[in-house]
């Protein structure tokens, strides 16, 4: 597996100065360059959401969209008997937040990243900044996304991201029964749990790698009409494995069922089985401590129907991390037949030139040399938007242009004055 590195790159390490010659990848010295500051992400940044919890107990944070914390006792080394602290999460879910910060989805081999979630946790008690024990992790819980359904844990470092590795070279596999239908029986008496632990189980010898090859997780829908019989019964996912097609087949023999009945009358009922193929028994599959916080009653997974860890992993990645600051989760995609992008701007003038494919919506940081940012190994012939920003004179400054990322050379970049206030409202409306 190759080593991937996605970067997020600080203001403070844009601005190459005399004395700092260690990075390769800054600007380059210049007498034009001398005495700029980087600008001050500070100003336009999200705001953090702060939880106070027990470092004694098992806590369970939400996050704004479509995120969970799972925090145990003692996860962070504290001093004294004073047990309370602060946890600050920023999200950078969409891309007008990803530009509120310098964000930048690549690699250091020139591979694009679809970041579906950006983070950033910090924790303090008082003034004092607090780690992680050795001794524990903390548990992230990432929606799943049809449009990304495979994606890879990322972890941030001062001047770099590294892709976290996994050693997990086993595989396991799982079903899941969804819907309203809760009788136990076929209309004949006999077990329908019976019934599908026979028929309805991936074969580890013969099925479980092909599936881990080609569809991770299947959702087989049907419906149960008012006679008790099973209808219209197809997968979501296009039908391209020998397991499919054995299930498919399997279902035309699912015995008559008992109606389902509302008020007394027979309704058609809808349910789903979900099959999932992964790797490695999770850990988190024996954390009784995990599994005992997720039984609780949170009004956020009630929402969802989650009350075990078989739902909740269905709905959502889960990884573990041992170090708080900037955490990814995102997936390499190919760029075939890329080409470069070049944005010029004033040789004296030091703005974030930043530019976002339309269609994938992955945000790019650009690369300056003296009046030129290039933008390298971009997906051929593909809309784009450029968003620039700054100051000159100490104040503020904004440009924004649409192009293609074939057009070569992109110089008519027009800044206007502005505000920070004005930059983030115009951020937020980058979709």
């Amino acid at each position: 597996m190759r080593k991937i590195i996605f970067i997020i790159l600080t203001a403070s390490f844009l601005l190459f100065s005399c004395d700092d010659k260690k990075s390769k990848n800054s600007m380059p010295n210049s007498s034009a360059n001398r005495g700029l500051k980087p600008f001050a992400y500070s100003s336009i940044d999200v705001e953090p959401t702060k939880f106070t919890i027990d470092n004694s107990r098992d806590t369970l944070v939400f996050g704004k969209k479509d995120l969970i914390i799972y925090v145990p006792a003692k996860a962070f080394i504290a001093k004294g008997s004073n047990t309370k602290l602060d946890l600050y999460l920023k999200e950078y879910s969409s891309p007008s937040e990803a530009l509120s910060q310098n964000i930048s989805n690549t690699s250091f081999d020139h591979h694009l990243l679809a970041a579906s979630k950006v983070i950033h946790l910090e924790a303090k008690q008082g003034l004092t900044n607090l780690s992680i024990s050795s001794k524990n992790d903390l548990r992230i819980h990432f929606k799943r996304d049809k449009a990304v359904p495979e994606i890879s844990l990322w972890s941030g470092h001062p001047q770099a991201w590294t892709a976290m590795k996994f050693d997990q070279p086993r595989l396991f596999n799982h079903r899941l029964k969804t819907g309203l239908y809760e009788a136990t029986h076929f209309a004949d008496g006999s077990s329908i749990e019976t019934w599908e632990n026979k028929n309805l189980v991936i074969d580890k010898k013969t099925e479980e790698q092909e599936l881990w090859d080609n569809e991770q997780h299947l959702h087989l829908d049907y419906t149960i009409n008012t006679s008790g019989k099973i209808e219209k019964v197809v997968f979501e996912e296009k039908v391209n494995t020998r397991f499919q097609k054995r299930i498919l087949k399997a279902m035309q023999k699912y015995p008559i069922c008992e109606p389902h009945l509302v008020d007394g009358q027979a309704k058609s009922v809808k349910g789903q089985y979900i099959f999932h193929v992964h790797q490695a028994e999770p850990h988190y599959k024996k954390d009784v401590n995990y599994i005992r916080i997720l039984g609780k009653k949170y009004p956020k997974l009630a929402a969802q129907k989650i009350s075990h860890i078989d739902h909740l992993e269905f709905k959502y990645h889960i990884f573990n991390i041992g170090k708080l600051g900037w955490v990814a989760a995102a997936k390499e995609i190919e760029s075939p037949n890329s080409v470069n992008l070049v944005v010029k701007v004033e040789s004296n003038l030091l703005v974030e030139v930043k530019l976002m494919l339309q269609k994938s919506k992955i945000i790019l940081t650009g690369k300056r040399e003296g009046n030129q940012v290039s933008f390298t190994d971009l997906p051929k012939n593909e809309a784009v938007q450029i968003i620039a920003f700054g100051e000159k004179d100490k104040q503020p400054i904004l440009a924004s242009i649409k192009a293609n990322s074939s057009d070569g050379v992109v110089d008519k970049l027009k800044f206007t004055r502005s505000s920070y206030q004005a930059i983030k409202a115009a951020l937020k409306k980058v979709k």
